[in-house]
């Protein structure tokens, strides 16, 4: 589930307890002068959220309907909820999140399956380790030649998640220029660490972690989720005549709400 704040911030519910206030600690942090400290907590257990008043000053409504203190109340995509007075508060709203989350136990369950996570996938040769890391090795150089070898002119990309960068980019110019921002919001340091790889016919699928920084930060002033990221991800790759025609992204866990505040529009480099 997303939760949308009335500036159009989107965060991810992660399983167990959201803390929602004004204090730095908060998983969602809000600045509204009637909201408390420590306002409210969204438990997220199995798909299915409720949402609890902590004793705040103005309290919590949700649908208009007012909350007793430490009174949980269910909540659903499409229900709105207020965090203090119409006038100095905080609104808020659920909606569905369209990518499910995925528990990093089954990672090698994804990892298996990967034909049935990408549609058509139908080759005309056996992919090899060696090409897939020379397609990104050539990614790398930011070479257009080498480039041009490996991904298709054609190429559609799907980055997961709720946040800006989220969504299919479609066609190599898309997907370069999507990369080239990937450079700018870090200047340049995400590193990935291939951990396990596929191939098969047609298909290659990554499973690798992914460190880095937004821009302006390092080890010594980041913090997670929204300056420094530290996530796991598969990447499945769908080949045709030698090159990468099509890829798609998944994210473990609570990784993904790291990896959506990690991009999202509240982090530096912006």
């Amino acid at each position: 589930m997303i939760i949308v704040t009335s500036s159009g911030e989107r965060y991810k519910l992660r399983t167990g307890q959201n803390r929602i206030g004004r204090g730095a600690d908060c998983d969602l942090q809000v600045e509204a002068s009637d909201v408390s400290r420590h306002h409210a907590i969204i438990s997220f257990e199995g798909g299915k959220a409720q949402i609890m008043d902590l004793g705040s000053t103005n309290g919590t409504s949700v649908n208009g309907r007012k909350l007793e203190a430490y009174e949980y109340q269910p909540l659903s995509a499409g229900d709105n909820f207020l965090l203090g007075s119409e006038k100095a508060g905080e609104s808020l709203s659920a909606e569905e999140d369209e990518l499910a989350e995925m528990d990093i136990a089954a990672a090698s369950t994804v990892v298996m399956n990967a034909k049935e996570l990408i549609s058509d996938v139908k080759g005309d040769q056996k992919v090899s380790p060696d090409m897939v890391s020379a397609a990104y090795e050539a990614l790398a150089s930011g070479e257009m030649g080498r480039i041009n070898e490996y991904w298709d002119a054609d190429i559609a990309w799907l980055i997961p998640g709720s946040n800006p960068l989220s969504g299919w980019h479609r066609g190599l110019n898309a997907f370069i220029d999507y990369m080239k921002q990937v450079g700018k919001l870090t200047n340049n340091n995400l590193k990935t660490q291939t951990m396990a790889l596929m191939v098969g016919d047609g298909y290659s699928a990554t499973m690798s972690k992914v460190t880095g920084y937004r821009a302006g930060y390092n080890e010594g002033n980041a913090q997670k989720p929204d300056t420094k990221l530290d996530v796991d991800l598969v990447q499945i790759l769908r080949w045709r005549n030698g090159k990468i025609v099509e890829g798609r992204s998944a994210i473990f866990g609570e990784g993904g709400n790291e990896y959506d505040r990690f991009w999202s529009s509240t982090g530096a480099g912006n």
